[in-house]
């Protein structure tokens, strides 16, 4: 019972942290071509073997060289031995009590100001949701369904039968016309 407590007075306490940080000031820039991305998405529902073409996809037709994309994972506590990860990835061993990055390698992640970045997620993660909120990006996409805040510079709704494949689409159609290659 006690344990069931401490969890909501955390995640409660975590929210309203993720609140007070998300005071981003956006911008209207002039968007010329994309040089590098940061692909963020989470573990819980995904086999990575088929998730990561999807991905090289993306970054393939939106005319961004390999080497300047940087993907990070989050891998929940059970998922955690599950898999050989051919990208970076982290768990909840490298978050704080609060859900907050405190690996060196997140804060890195969080402090590249990449030209893009694109959220992948059919669902609120808290861990995601400090990273997206506090990337230093440029640019910011992602799915309606992962963020309800106003996080994003363009968000993309994906229907209740929508899959990551309908998202990728949406994406490039879309940023395709935004960035010109």
């Amino acid at each position: 019972m006690l344990e069931k407590h401490l969890r909501f007075l955390r995640k409660s306490i975590s929210e309203k942290r993720y609140r007070k940080m998300l005071r981003r000031h956006k911008r209207l820039a002039q968007y010329g071509r994309l040089n590098s991305v940061g692909i963020l998405f989470d573990l819980e529902s995904r086999n990575p073997g088929e998730f990561y073409p999807k991905i090289l996809k993306l970054i393939n037709n939106l005319g961004i060289n390999p080497s300047r994309a940087t993907i990070l994972a989050y891998v929940p506590k059970h998922k955690k031995g599950d898999y050989f990860y051919e990208f970076q990835h982290f768990s909840d061993e490298d978050l704080n009590w609060f859900y907050q990055p405190k690996s060196d390698r997140m804060k890195r992640f969080v402090d590249e100001p990449f030209d893009l970045l694109v959220h992948f997620s059919e669902k609120p993660v808290l861990p995601l949701k400090f990273i997206t909120g506090a990337s230093k990006a440029k640019f910011k996409v992602g799915s309606t369904a992962a963020m309800t805040d106003d996080v994003y510079d363009f968000s993309i709704k994906i229907g209740a039968e929508g899959s990551i494949d309908d998202f990728i689409r949406e994406v490039i159609h879309y940023l395709k016309n935004v960035f010109k290659s």
